[in-house]
């Protein structure tokens, strides 16, 4: 039951992240100033899977007995986050814009890192 319900999860937040990044690709590809749909779009499907994660690791905190491997997984999802929105808006704004390119392409490393290993994990019941 747990893996089939981990499964859905994976395949929605797959699906999400996919867009995520195809809107994200266009976005910078299309340059300066940045399409305002796409970007509405990119930050609007983002927040969706922020929201959707946060429901789904919510109910797993409150499901169980969880390991520091866990919460440790969770804080590098959470700071991987806030860079991506942090440095998202910055990339808007058209502040600090190589600093910002490489923290949003750095932090979208450790957000699929992370996840991913969180996934598998619950999907395997190692936390």
């Amino acid at each position: 039951m747990i893996q089939s319900t981990v499964l859905s999860k994976v395949i929605i937040s797959s699906l999400l992240f996919t867009v995520i990044l195809v809107l994200g690709l266009m976005l910078s590809k299309s340059g300066k100033p940045y399409n305002s749909i796409l970007t509405a779009g990119h930050k609007l499907v983002s927040l969706a899977l922020v929201v959707y994660l946060a429901i789904f690791l919510w109910g797993v905190v409150k499901g169980g007995d969880l390991s520091a491997v866990f919460y440790i997984l969770s804080f590098v999802l959470l700071i991987s986050i806030i860079a991506l929105f942090a440095s998202g808006a910055m990339l808007t704004l058209d502040k600090h814009a190589i600093l910002m390119q490489w923290t949003h392409r750095f932090a979208t490393v450790g957000f699929i890192v992370s996840l991913a290993i969180v996934f598998y994990r619950i999907a395997s019941a190692k936390f």
